[in-house]
């Protein structure tokens, strides 16, 4: 389309410098390319500037020629210029339709920040919470821990408090067997002296009746 438009500038009417413009933006790599692409086919192409003067010295034959030549270039020239115009509007559609493009672009790019963003204030967020839980377990813990050490330490000591009473009960049933040995022995004691005693109070009797 490029070409077509320019025909008259690289087909030989005149000198013609072609200024390749690119953008250095990611988002322009493609017409980028496409720039580089016809400049390096344009270089290729040899023109031979004619002049196209309509000035003429001398006289004789001049008028007439001169007129058409006038009406012919007038033609040439109103043509070049609706071409020029034409090419001038598809170059603005294009870039309005690029900016369009461009605009889109950059509003999915900010809809995607602020997504990233939001992403990153609910991640703190949760990263709050889970540390302030952590903190809440870590007490608890701790707290259970004390506890578990108060409770270890009364077992502890009930343990051996049990231990002692059962020393001291032991040592008191030994004493009150002892105790009940001595009772013992000192009834068997106490009735072999009554018995004794009615022993010789029978004897006694008898010697008397005897008497």
């Amino acid at each position: 389309k490029l070409t077509r438009l320019l025909q008259e500038s690289l087909g030989g009417r005149c000198k013609t410098v072609v200024i390749a413009t690119l953008s250095p933006s990611q988002l322009a790599v493609e017409e980028s390319a496409s720039t580089l692409s016809y400049v390096e086919k344009a270089q290729g192409i040899t023109n031979k500037p004619v002049a196209t003067s309509f000035l003429k010295v001398g006289t004789g034959a001049a008028p007439a020629a001169r007129g058409e030549g006038e009406a012919a270039g007038s033609m040439q020239d109103w043509n070049a210029l609706l071409t020029r115009m034409k090419y001038l509007e598809e170059q603005a559609a294009e870039a309005e339709a690029a900016l369009a493009r461009k605009h889109t672009q950059q509003a999915e790019i900010v809809a995607r920040a602020e997504e990233a963003e939001a992403a990153r204030d609910t991640a703190v967020a949760d990263l709050a919470a889970m540390t302030a839980e952590a903190e809440r377990l870590r007490s608890a813990l701790d707290e259970t821990e004390a506890e578990r050490r108060g409770l270890a330490y009364v077992l502890r000591a009930t343990r051996l408090t049990e231990e002692a009473l059962a020393a001291q009960a032991a040592s008191l049933v030994g004493s009150l067997e002892a105790s009940g040995a001595s009772t013992a022995s000192v009834h068997a004691a106490l009735r072999g002296a009554a018995e004794s005693e009615a022993a010789q109070a029978a004897r006694l009797e008898d010697g008397r009746a005897a008497a």
